[in-house]
């Protein structure tokens, strides 16, 4: 839902800060304007406005521009050092994850292609036989036992706001699936103390 601010001979600024008084605490503004990280806001100039609310609008514009556009450019740089740092790590990046998308709609499963260090496969020998084994994450499953782990971007228990990775309380955040191929042989004890 795209918040609404209509200006018609009105100064823009006491309008502006009215509507958002009225709705959240002035510390929220500008990212209350935002919805996914992006400017969801409608910003319209009465006909009969006054000139100097039309200036006003203007300058309101240049400052949200330029709000949105360094909070992009520290992204982008936090990103770029994170990247750096991780360079000799598994790092996976989920490109076209939006802010609320659960990871299973964008990423069902992630496998040795993904990870290679970390779920790199192999194989098992057994005094009857060998086999080749698989390891993959599950994100999502057909049974729907796999909870919604989702970023999200809101305040923390320290009313910090900020992007999270965010799991409702018992819900399981991922499978860890190791899969085998057939010929494998064993026998499996169970010692109890």
């Amino acid at each position: 839902m795209k918040r609404l601010i209509v200006l018609n001979s009105v100064v823009v600024f006491a309008l502006l800060f009215s509507v958002l008084a009225s709705a959240v605490v002035f510390e929220q503004y500008p990212p209350i304007l935002a919805k996914n990280g992006r400017f969801d806001a409608v910003i319209i100039i009465g006909e009969d406005a006054a000139i100097r609310d039309s200036l006003s609008t203007v300058e309101v514009i240049n400052n949200l521009q330029e709000y949105f556009k360094e909070i992009e450019e520290t992204a982008k740089k936090q990103l770029a050092e994170q990247l750096a740092k991780y360079q000799e790590e598994d790092v996976h990046m989920i490109d076209d994850l939006q802010i609320d998308e659960c990871i299973g709609d964008q990423e069902e499963v992630i496998t040795e292609a993904d990870l290679p260090k970390l779920l790199q496969g192999g194989m098992i020998r057994t005094q009857a036989d060998s086999t080749n084994y698989e390891q993959y994450l599950r994100f999502q499953d057909v049974d729907d036992d796999i909870g919604c782990t989702k970023v999200v971007y809101e305040s923390n228990e320290a009313d910090e706001l900020d992007t999270y990775l965010f799991a409702e309380e018992g819900d399981t955040l991922f499978e860890y699936e190791l899969s085998f191929g057939s010929g494998l042989t064993s026998r499996i004890v169970m010692i109890t103390r």
